[in-house]
């Protein structure tokens, strides 16, 4: 019952804001659509999980709702037309080989980190040893492996390489084959769809994301058929994985086969959600404020008497264990109710300003932060990672690189790729 409540809500939502941009390809709009969705799909399909309870539909509409009021408050921003640049082809090369450099020697750092902790050589753990070591060592896993996390800035590169080059599908690959490098899945997916948004935003000048990518599809089967390759590459990646850290074990035995491991990560935080707020008691206890972590982290630099909140949070019973409870559950725990109505608020108008700023001035450092957003946006079905360090250098590292690869050129030039 509540989850058809949320769906309506969400569709509800997605209408409206149709109705206010006249086109289809807005990011919230998305957005909303497919919380309609992963609500319809938690009541219907037998996936043996804890139904959504009242309370958790209300802070996940209300957050909703908050970012809907957001949206509409960013829609009467108004951006200069952009500069015509060309896409410098040194800096690109100078960009990618920098980029490469630090995820090498992060990705190095990481190994050494892993064996430090477990004592044995990196090759010899399985993929759930890493993890566990990653995620509940002695000592946190941090320092130089940050570096690892610009594998989503080298992607992003390798997205302004594919027009013309094959060397852009390589950087693209080579990136990803870093990123997999940690068992953990949310660094891979958060690459996949932050490099996926960037390109939308950074195809030939003067289209729309979502109207360039609609149009190509039309036209031609090619798009439509490499998104259907890499939606199921992206499944069989994800379910290699969580069979090898053992998340997934019994995922082929039941009713749903293959799939029931994604969908139980799409619709699991809504039932982690319902179990924690039905037991009153907060799964992120000892770890205040988590959804803002950069804060208290901020703060223990100047006071060691601060503590500084785990990126991961406890487990609850669906019945399996589980710790992610949608980004709107990560504010709830920490601000309450209100809480979420005015960060999602802030996080709607922000997402949204940038999206339409990303869309104007067609800026490789607007599409870039915009993209990261949406990226957020979206990976918030499971958690909220605004305010995470990764996020903050993704952020900084990536707008700062990409604004230096633009060169001002004569109005008759368009962006170009390296040649």
């Amino acid at each position: 019952m509540y989850d058809l409540t949320l769906a309506v809500l969400a569709l509800a939502l997605a209408f409206l804001t149709r109705w206010s941009t006249g086109r289809w390809s807005n990011p919230f709009q998305v957005f909303c659509l497919m919380w309609a969705v992963i609500a319809l799909l938690h009541a219907l399909l037998p996936l043996g999980i804890v139904p959504t309870s009242a309370k958790a539909a209300l802070v996940v509409g209300t957050g909703l709702f908050g970012m809907f009021l957001g949206f509409l408050a960013a829609r009467g921003a108004r951006f200069r037309q952009p500069t015509t640049t060309r896409l410098s082809r040194f800096r690109w090369i100078g960009a990618v080989a920098m980029m490469a450099v630090g995820v090498g020697v992060g990705l190095l750092a990481y190994r050494s980190d892993i064996v430090s902790l477990s004592g044995r050589s990196f090759d010899q753990l399985t993929r759930q040893q890493v993890l566990y070591y990653q995620q509940f060592g002695e000592r946190p896993v941090g320092g130089k492996t940050l570096l690892l996390s610009l594998t989503v800035v080298l992607a992003a590169l390798g997205v302004l390489g594919i027009e013309r080059r094959w060397g852009g599908l390589l950087v693209l690959g080579a990136a990803a084959v870093a990123a997999t490098q940690s068992p953990s899945r949310t660094l891979p997916l958060t690459l996949v769809a932050a490099s996926y948004v960037f390109w939308l935003y950074t195809r030939a000048p003067g289209s729309t994301p979502g109207a360039e990518l609609v149009r190509r599809i039309r036209r031609h089967p090619k798009p439509a058929l490499v998104l259907a390759v890499v939606a199921i590459a992206g499944m069989a990646y994800f379910n290699a994985e969580g069979r090898a850290t053992k998340k997934d074990e019994d995922s082929a035995t039941r009713p749903l086969g293959s799939l029931t491991s994604p969908l139980t990560y799409a619709t699991g935080s809504l039932s982690a959600l319902s179990v924690a707020v039905a037991q009153d008691a907060s799964p992120t206890e000892g770890s205040h404020l988590r959804s803002v972590w950069l804060l208290p982290r901020c703060m223990a630099w100047l006071s060691p008497q601060v503590k500084v909140p785990e990126t991961v949070a406890g487990f609850v019973p669906i019945p399996q264990p589980y710790n992610t409870y949608t980004m709107f559950g990560d504010v709830y725990f920490d601000f309450g109710l209100v809480g979420v109505f005015a960060m999602f608020l802030f996080f709607g108008f922000l997402v949204e300003r940038m999206h339409r700023r990303a869309e104007v001035t067609r800026s490789l450092g607007a599409s870039w932060i915009s993209a990261i957003l949406v990226a957020i946006m979206f990976g918030g079905v499971v958690t909220f990672r605004l305010f995470w360090l990764e996020t903050a250098f993704w952020l900084v590292v990536g707008t700062l690189l990409l604004q230096r690869l633009e060169v001002r050129r004569g109005s008759r030039d368009h962006r170009r790729v390296p040649q």
